[in-house]
């Protein structure tokens, strides 16, 4: 495979085997690379999705074939380490030689003329970023890729299937439905869609990605989904932002059944119409009976409002609807159902929201 960028930086920490600060920011330019249709060497992901022993070769055909290297660093030690020295030497060493291509950086704490200090290459002389303004510098490898390709890449819609009337939908099939905050500034964009079941004329849906952080309650104590504010806020100020009058005619009410799953429940609100909702344990064990279809990673917003994720997958905890098993997580290899207590006395703020809803396939 070609790649268009490449990113290099320090994953783990050597002295705690945690994901540095260099990979959350490097997982965030890679999210922000590929929405703009660059084919990424992101090593998190490009390793673990080719199971290839041989990494050193891996790494070299990347750095061959990509226009861009983007340097990640937050610290002297982190841009010297080995495999990262060896990144950006090589990929230097490609263009004295004559490869067509452009070196940036994109820095925390650091200025790049300490770099210059410290190594043998001039990267005061270097276009850098700082971390900050990761969108600026996605925009200048995409131009530079322009530049050097004479292509124009498309925004990734790759998952996306849009046939061309709702009612040609099938199970598996994304669509793009309403529009929401998404980018780092908060850009609005079209909303993805996964189609889980078609019933009676109609297509239940759940958002690809995870698009928003909320509390299941704005307060700790005896609450369930039938008065808690997550539910309030996606049958309000959800589906008020994401969706036109036109769009949220063709949303079905829907009769949710609320089975408690805690002995100790002082409700028996049993159901709920809702417009919008997020998916009962029941419907996640029948919509994704495997842990790998559990996955879901927040968007570039979702993570500015507090979302938290996993450095090294990308993937994040999402709510559901009953609160003995609260949300579902997978951080690394888990993948599993997890409960916090009934009642949602433990009421993490760092949990995103996967709306789902009832489209209408006749409207």
């Amino acid at each position: 495979m070609s790649y268009d960028v490449f990113i290099s930086f320090k994953n783990l920490d050597i002295h705690t085997g945690r994901p540095t600060r260099d990979s959350e920011i490097a997982r965030e330019l890679y999210d922000t690379l590929r929405a703009k249709g660059l084919e990424v060497f992101f090593s998190n992901e490009e390793v673990q999705r080719k199971a290839r022993p041989d990494y050193g070769d891996l790494i070299n055909e990347a750095l061959i074939s990509s226009s861009v290297l983007i340097l990640v660093g937050t610290s002297i030690e982190n841009v010297n380490a080995r495999w990262v020295k060896e990144e950006w030497d090589s990929f230097r060493a490609m263009l004295n030689n004559g490869k067509e291509g452009y070196m940036l950086t994109v820095l925390e704490g650091i200025m790049p003329n300490e770099l210059a200090q410290h190594s043998h290459v001039k990267f005061a002389t270097i276009q850098s970023y700082d971390s900050s303004n990761i969108a600026s510098a996605a925009d200048m490898a995409y131009n530079t890729v322009k530049r050097i390709t004479g292509y124009s890449p498309k925004p990734k819609q790759t998952k996306v299937n849009e046939p061309a009337t709702t009612t040609a939908l099938k199970v598996g099939d994304y669509i793009q439905f309403g529009r929401y905050p998404q980018g780092a500034n908060g850009e609005i964009e079209p909303l993805d869609w996964k189609v889980l079941a078609i019933e009676d004329g109609k297509a239940l849906l759940i958002t690809e990605m995870a698009i928003d952080c909320k509390m299941y309650n704005e307060k700790l104590g005896d609450i369930t989904w039938y008065n808690c504010s997550l539910r309030s806020w996606v049958n309000n100020q959800f589906f008020d932002t994401a969706f036109s009058r036109a769009e949220q005619q063709k949303i079905a009410i829907a009769r949710n059944v609320n089975n408690l799953t805690s002995k100790n429940s002082k409700r028996y609100d049993s159901e709920t119409l809702d417009r919008v909702f997020c998916l009962s344990i029941e419907e996640v064990k029948k919509y994704f009976p495997s842990d790998d279809e559990r996955i879901a990673r927040p968007t570039i917003y979702t993570k500015k409002q507090g979302a938290s994720f996993d450095f090294g997958s990308g993937n994040c905890n999402w709510w559901l609807r009953l609160p003995r098993y609260s949300y579902i997580t997978d951080i690394g290899t888990l993948n599993g159902l997890f409960g916090h207590g009934a009642l949602a006395f433990y009421n993490p703020n760092d949990v995103a929201v996967r709306p789902a809803l009832w489209l209408n396939l006749s409207s």
